[in-house]
């Protein structure tokens, strides 16, 4: 194997055993939660470290961070949003072992995986287009701002299986509705602003490149989308308590688009010939 999939099969295996410490804590109920936040809490700084260490890698490996590289984007979305969840978690202490950080875990792991298993680019450009200082933060505020959607995206499902076992009376390791709904708010705004700021570098570069604000890139169309519903989620939050449960379904859909973007779209144009 590479040096990058050694580092990302570490990173993996920290987030396996992530997951089955936050199950551990599920299942123990609130003494659970507290009992097993710092392992929790390390084992996803450690994978989060791995994730890092295979992105340098595969940087190193093909001479430059490319966008258009699948594995390469797999990869920094996984590390850009477990490091937005530590960085958001442990800030507004949302960060309890139990049912949001083995959302969190297990998603990222997803996302690992993903990155393990794509070859091959999942699109070309020229070098010029991919060293550009301009495409490069472009990218970068992509990635963070899909970073903050999928957490938003996980909190947002952490209230929808919270309010389910609550109603069947189970008495498992659940954040606080209050605390997913602050952690939510501040993801999806994160993602607001890292995708509005990456797409106003991307409308500037391609009118000082082509004279026209599109790039023709179709993940920037799925992206736009992610961020005007990410601006719904902070928007329905701003109407008060009762809007939480839209909000939360927002950032659902904030987050499958981000996530479609970034890495559907591409093998989904290979695969149809557009």
């Amino acid at each position: 194997m590479s040096p990058e999939a050694w580092a990302l099969a570490v990173a993996a295996v920290l987030l396996a055993v992530a997951c089955v410490v936050e199950a551990a804590a599920l299942a123990g109920g609130p003494a659970g939660a507290g009992r097993w936040r710092l392992p929790g809490l390390l084992l996803a700084a450690a994978a989060a470290a791995a994730l890092v260490v295979a992105l340098a890698l595969a940087v190193a490996a093909r001479q430059a961070w490319s966008p258009f590289d699948l594995k390469q984007t797999a990869i920094a979305l996984a590390a850009a949003t477990l490091a937005i969840y530590l960085v958001l978690a442990v800030g507004l202490g949302a960060g309890g072992g139990g049912l949001l950080a083995g959302m969190v875990d297990l998603v990222v792991l997803a996302l690992t995986l993903f990155g393990w298993l794509a070859v091959e680019p999942g699109g070309s450009a020229p070098d010029a287009v991919q060293r550009g200082l301009a495409v490069q933060v472009q990218w970068a505020c992509f990635i963070v701002g899909s970073g903050g959607a999928v957490v938003a995206g996980c909190a947002g499902l952490a209230l929808a299986v919270r309010a389910r076992l609550i109603g069947r009376g189970r008495e498992l390791a659940c954040p606080r509705r209050t605390d997913l709904h602050h952690l939510s708010s501040w993801s999806a705004g994160l993602a607001a602003v890292a995708l509005a700021a990456g797409l106003a570098v991307g409308t500037w570069w391609a009118w000082q490149a082509t004279g026209s604000p599109g790039t023709g890139d179709p993940r920037t169309a799925w992206l736009v989308a992610a961020w005007l519903v990410a601006l719904m989620v902070v928007w329905t939050y701003r109407l008060g308590e009762r809007s939480g449960r839209w909000a939360a379904g927002l950032s659902v859909v904030a987050a499958a688009l981000a996530v479609t973007g970034l890495l559907a779209v591409p093998d989904l144009r290979l695969i149809l010939g557009l």
